[in-house]
């Protein structure tokens, strides 16, 4: 679509005195459309230009225009640039690092052997610390927790090895006696969505078809350890098994809507290792085990997913 058919459709929409400007960026194919909107109805002008995605042709996100007093329109600008994306790891000397270069490498990855390369360690002192932790945790939510020899017969018959074993064989047990424990709200308050205080919002038009594609444009800082290309097949992975939907992008913090939560226990568990792959921030930060993690997943329709310094 052109810009003047996006702009004419913008300027027909409730939003059309919301300053807006186009970006232009000489390793991009197409122009980027920017739209100063105000924090409390950013969500609100994402949805409606989410339902105008078929005829606009361009993909919205939330984001900000970090920069303290400069006009935004500057600030906007800079957050596109490319430098993140040639220092990834395993980013070789001559590859391009064009959104469109990004997005072909990403179709390209394959997920099967991607998170196999994320190991959980199985350090004996951090082993003894995590099952403390989850000891303690299932006591304090269920009122009680495994004995001593059942634990011990588990690791004996190899169930569990390391830290993702153990808090499967927890998750496991839990469920057992409890099964499908009702979470509140509170329960995942930790994914509550970032709300910029201090810095204006911006939605920008991205010509893509889906959210997930986006991290070929604004480098989420996840990228500085696992590369972008790996992270958009992931993100495109959770778009078709969960409906998740990128809805902002704030450097170290991606939101999603999630039309298809995990149904079965088993889909949330894996899930929730993923998450913690990708960006454990989420859950170390807040003191939230994979166990928990899983659980609310079941629960809810937004992710809020972290990861930084």
């Amino acid at each position: 679509m052109t810009s003047q058919n996006i702009e004419s459709i913008l300027q027909s929409s409730p939003w059309n005195h919301c300053p807006r400007q186009t970006l232009e960026f000489d390793e991009f194919d197409s122009i980027i459309w920017a739209i100063k909107v105000k924090n409390n109805n950013a969500f609100e002008m994402w949805q409606w230009l989410r339902s105008q995605v078929d005829t606009l042709q361009v993909w919205p996100l939330i984001t900000t225009a970090w920069g303290g007093k400069r006009h935004w329109s500057i600030c906007i600008q800079e957050e596109f640039t490319r430098w993140p994306f040639r220092h990834e790891p395993h980013r070789q000397p001559g590859d391009s690092v064009t959104p469109s270069a990004v997005i072909q490498r990403s179709q390209e990855v394959s997920l099967e052997q991607f998170w196999p390369g994320l190991l959980y360690d199985c350090d004996p002192v951090e082993m003894a610390e995590a099952q403390t932790l989850a000891l303690e945790e299932t006591q304090a939510i269920y009122g009680m927790a495994p004995n001593p020899a059942e634990i011990e017969q588990a690791q004996a018959s190899g169930r569990i090895c390391d830290r993702l074993s153990l808090e499967r064989w927890f998750f496991d047990w839990e469920e057992q006696h409890q099964p499908h424990r009702q979470l509140t709200v509170a329960d995942w308050s930790y994914m509550d969505w970032f709300e910029p205080a201090d810095q204006g919002e911006v939605i920008v038009l991205l010509p893509i078809p889906s959210g997930a594609e986006s991290l070929a444009y604004l480098q989420w800082y996840a990228a500085e350890t696992l590369g972008s290309d790996p992270l958009i097949a992931v993100l495109k992975a959770w778009e078709q098994m969960y409906g998740a939907e990128l809805v902002a992008h704030f450097g170290t913090m991606l939101q999603f809507i999630v039309s298809r939560p995990p149904q079965t226990v088993d889909q949330a568990f894996e899930l929730a290792v993923q998450h913690d792959a990708v960006a454990p921030c989420a859950l170390a930060l807040p003191g939230i085990s994979l166990r928990e993690h899983a659980r609310a997943l079941m629960q809810t329709n937004q992710w809020s997913l972290h990861e930084r310094p």
